[in-house]
This record gives structure tokens, C-alpha cells and sequence, in this order.
């Protein structure tokens, strides 16, 4: 349930200006840390910055799902007092909530942000290699028995 204090008409709109939104008015109008939190951001992505405690932490992604919806980004992530949230077309609901536990509640947004993507990083990398890994073998194994097939008809 998406909070009842959360502005989604206002946060929507300053993402959609710089793909950088915050609840707080005087954070807003910081043309320097918008400037900074934008540079932290990876393409596709936005930070919605929010001074709300919902009821439950899971309300905080069903915001980042409505402010996404908004917008046309791909990654959305919501930073609270209490730690952040996200939802992504790009990354799993798995990885992103393995890499939201790893970042601490209360750090400023770039720190937040640079360890969010460390995570993701971390988190997404494995499983590349690990398909990878698998075709090449799956790969060598068909060769092998295409190759011993061929031959043992030759005989």
C-alpha cells in the first residue's frame, strides 16, 4: 500500500525533470546535490527521496512501483529514514532486495546509491558467468558426441 503522505504527483514529476525527487522542498531546490545525486545514477534509473515511515517497510517498494509506472524509467529506488527500496525492469526482484539489505539506512544518497550498484553488480555477475560457464560446456559436450558419432560410423 503506497503511503498516504507520499506526493506521487510531485515526486513523479521531479523524476521525470532529472530522474532526481525529494518530499522535502528545500532539498528539492539544492541545484548542487540534485546535481550530485544525478551523477551517482546509472542510465535508466531514478531516486525518489522521501522523509516518510510507513507502516510496513514493503509499502516503500509499492511507492517505487507507482512513481516507475509514472515515469519511463527503468529502475526506480526509494530512499526512507528507514533504508531504501526498488523495482526494476533490469534487475531481479532477488538481486535488488539482496543488495537493498546490504545498504544501511541514513547514508546520503550517492554513498547509498554507489552501494546499491556495487551489490547489484556483485549479485548479477555470478550468474552470467555461471550461463556461460554451462553453454560452453553444453557446447564441448555436443561437439564431443557429434565427433565420436561421425567416427564410428566411418569404422
Amino acid at each position: 500500500m503506497i503511503p498516504p503522505d507520499a506526493d506521487i504527483a510531485d515526486l513523479s514529476q521531479q523524476l521525470l525533470e532529472d530522474s532526481v525527487a525529494y518530499s522535502n522542498v528545500g532539498l528539492a531546490s539544492d541545484p548542487a546535490l540534485q546535481a550530485s545525486v544525478s551523477g551517482a545514477l546509472q542510465p535508466g534509473e531514478g531516486i525518489a527521496v522521501v522523509d516518510i515511515y510507513p507502516d510496513k517497510f514493503a509499502d516503500l517498494r509499492d511507492l517505487a512501483q507507482a512513481l516507475k509506472e509514472a515515469s519511463d524509467l527503468d529502475t526506480v529506488i526509494v530512499q526512507a529514514p528507514q533504508g531504501i527500496s526498488a523495482v526494476s525492469d533490469s534487475h531481479s526482484r532477488a538481486a535488488l532486495e539482496s543488495a537493498q539489505q546490504a545498504v544501511a539506512p541514513g547514508l546520503d544518497q550517492v554513498t547509498a546509491l554507489n552501494q546499491l550498484h556495487a551489490h547489484l553488480g556483485a549479485a548479477t555477475m555470478p550468474a552470467e558467468w555461471l550461463i556461460l560457464g554451462l553453454a560452453i560446456t553444453a557446447l564441448a559436450g555436443a561437439a564431443t558426441v557429434f565427433i565420436r558419432a561421425r567416427s564410428s560410423k566411418k569404422v
